[in-house]
């Protein structure tokens, strides 16, 4: 997997105009919490499981170091940050977790939400929070 992600950064690189960018946006590598939030608390439900790709995501970034070594791209700018996904009904979550290509979304998480909802008149939310990194690079002159 890493040999064809460098074979592409290395397209990329030529394809690309001179000066040129590449923007970098990727889920990191991590399970995704799953939290509650009632009218006078948050509360943690479980998360998903994302170990399953977590492979992918260290050739990946394996992959774009390589080609910052071999003098392909400068990195210019890169951050963390939280993509959030709220959800309105506990039926609105086993949609999301059906929609998982890679990810698992356990039926104890989903009772877990459930246990936690199920007195609740007020409204509520599901939040699921996914780690994403966002980096810029620069196409070097080779």
């Amino acid at each position: 997997m890493h040999a064809g992600m460098v074979h592409a950064l290395r397209e990329i690189h030529r394809v690309l105009k001179p000066n040129g960018t590449l923007i970098d946006l990727r889920p990191n590598e991590g399970n995704r919490p799953i939290e509650v939030l009632l009218s006078y608390a948050t509360l943690r439900a479980g998360e998903i499981e994302s170990s399953t790709d977590a492979t992918d995501k260290r050739a990946a970034n394996h992959a774009m170091q390589q080609a910052v070594t071999d003098g392909l791209f400068k990195l210019e700018y890169d951050e963390t940050f939280d993509y959030i996904a709220d959800l309105d009904t506990v039926e609105d979550l086993r949609n999301y977790g059906k929609s998982l290509k890679q990810n698992i979304l356990s039926e104890a998480t989903v009772a877990q939400v459930e246990a936690l909802t199920s007195d609740e008149t007020d409204d509520f939310s599901i939040r699921i929070r996914r780690s994403m990194m966002i980096a810029r690079y620069r196409k070097s002159p080779l």
